[in-house]
């Protein structure tokens, strides 16, 4: 039986109401491990040794070694949480789906006057945000008026053509929104987005998720998330390969917002990989592009109608994604575990094969091959995913053993009747033999050797019956002799205890997910 020992983050429990101007810091990076999902993990966490198969302290010099358990116990979610932003006499703010949008279509395209730049002062801050469409607008003009309820809101709308946008490569159409208490908003908006402006950007070389958002509820993360998508993300169909393909993206200039939503996403278990356009904006910024897995965008519900820019919500919402490929949930691959199914899997060799008009039973033996080369690549990492471990490997060897039982039970039967008496043919000597490998493996083990002679003399016998004798069944004292030995054996399987528990602990967990680290 296995023991395993979770290593548990621990989450700093926040007051009902949050300032904000409340920045939070992680530990310094020789203190942490980035993992791939974006966890931050201890370096004296326990860690799952790959090739050992055993709890121990993570050494970071092996630190490819291991997968770290870590509890994904949801934290109870207080969604009563409220940020002060403006005065008494205004009410506060909820974390929630809205907020949590609103926050996100600035980060993307919106920014908003500082109280002075170059030495310039501004006594008429205003809070301005790009959208050619409108989609996004209308979200942040409802969001203002109807939800947070300000005074005296005004809107002024501009057309920019893109010969005169320096920060777009089309037209553009800018909203400047003012209202009672603005300033209060943009003193908001610079607290928990940064956005100071730079020499070659308007503030969005600057922006960052600037505040504890790991630890805010889901229904605002999706607010945040969709909010990013919906102003400087893309939702396209690729149509460069077989099948039409679903891209959902981020770009920035700000290479610390690109890290912050890659975390954010990771904090919705959520896959985004972190890369960058070889193509520079026009004001010669480096574009950073988060990619994110539209797997797990369907499978986890993040965007919904909700979303402010509903066009590009409708391409998501009708594109067809294959759910059941979520490759990026990993689940250990200890020593014991492989040694259990092994035995169920076909090392084959295939190069003769034609791969592009494969006969049907050498499509079996490629699939097989196929299996057994990413049981290959387990056993050398520690790991596989959850899909071909759930959907591909348990399926394969559970055919396996379910026919080594079949052909078990057929040579037994055949025993236990009479007919081997009145005449032995080719077809019985081969269920006989098949009843009889069945109950081993490839490579005999010693303590298993006695036994597997002592069956390979018998069926020495059989065989001088069959192509010796002249066509007479066996006799009656070596068909008990066989009948007794097949009794003695059983059919090859796996150690139903150590699998019922090595699955219920590592496959069927809800209470872990197992990081690898970088």
């Amino acid at each position: 039986m296995l023991d395993v020992h979770f290593s548990l983050c621990i989450l700093e429990t926040m007051n009902n109401e949050i300032p904000f101007n409340t920045v939070k810091f992680l530990p310094d990076a020789e203190y942490v491990l980035p993992c791939i999902t974006g966890e931050y993990i201890k370096t004296s966490s326990i860690g799952l040794n790959c090739f050992t198969s055993l709890f121990e302290p993570v050494d970071l010099q092996k630190k490819d070694q291991y997968l770290v358990p870590v509890a994904t116990a949801e934290i109870t979610e207080d969604n009563s949480r409220t940020y002060r932003i403006f005065s008494e006499d205004m009410p506060e703010v909820k974390e929630d789906y809205n907020l949590g949008q609103f926050l996100g279509l600035f980060a993307g395209d919106g920014w908003w006057d500082k109280p002075q730049y170059n030495g310039r002062k501004w006594t008429d801050r205003k809070i301005h945000l790009a959208d050619v469409p409108g989609y996004n607008y209308a979200f942040v003009e409802n969001y203002l008026k109807n939800i947070l309820c300000v005074k005296n809101y005004e809107v002024l709308e501009k057309f920019i053509p893109k010969e005169e946008a320096s920060w777009c490569e089309g037209d553009s159409r800018k909203f400047s929104i003012s209202f009672d208490q603005v300033d209060k908003m943009c003193e908001f908006l610079t607290q928990m987005l940064g956005g100071e402006r730079g020499l070659t950007h308007n503030g969005a070389g600057n922006k960052c998720l600037n505040f504890d958002f790991k630890t805010t509820n889901t229904e605002f993360k999706k607010g945040l998330l969709a909010g990013l998508i919906s102003s400087d993300g893309s939702v396209s169909i690729n149509h460069a390969f077989k099948t039409p393909r679903l891209i959902v993206n981020y770009s920035t200039i700000s290479k610390k917002l690109a890290s912050n939503i890659k975390e954010l996403a990771h904090s919705l278990n959520l896959h985004a990989t972190f890369t960058f356009d070889k193509r520079p904006t026009v004001s010669g910024n480096k574009v950073y592009v988060i990619s994110f897995s539209v797997v797990g965008l369907k499978t986890l519900q993040i965007l919904d109608d909700r979303m402010a820019y509903k066009p590009k919500f409708e391409i998501f919402k009708n594109a067809s994604v294959d759910i059941s490929k979520y490759k990026y949930d990993y689940i250990p691959c200890t020593k014991e575990f492989l040694k259990e199914i092994e035995p169920f899997i076909f090392f084959r060799k295939t190069k003769k094969f034609d791969r592009k008009n494969p006969t049907e039973e050498q499509k079996k033996l490629i699939e097989d091959a196929n299996i057994a080369d990413s049981v290959f690549r387990s056993r050398k990492c520690g790991y596989a995913t959850k899909h071909f471990i759930v959907e591909v490997l348990m399926p394969a060897v559970m055919k396996n053993i379910n026919q080594r039982k079949q052909e078990y039970e057929c040579a037994l039967n055949l025993l236990e009747s009479s007919e081997l008496l009145e005449h032995l043919s080719k077809a019985h000597y081969d269920a006989l033999q098949k009843g009889f490998k069945s109950c081993f493996t490839t490579t005999i083990s010693n303590d298993r050797k006695l036994i597997f002679d002592k069956g390979s003399q018998l069926f020495k016998k059989v065989y001088w019956v069959l192509y010796r004798g002249k066509g007479e069944g066996i006799k009656n004292d070596l068909r008990i002799r066989l009948l007794n030995y097949f009794r003695e054996l059983k059919p090859l399987s796996y150690n139903t205890e150590f699998m019922s528990d090595y699955i219920a602990k590592f496959i069927n967990n809800s209470k872990i997910k197992w990081l690898r680290i970088k």
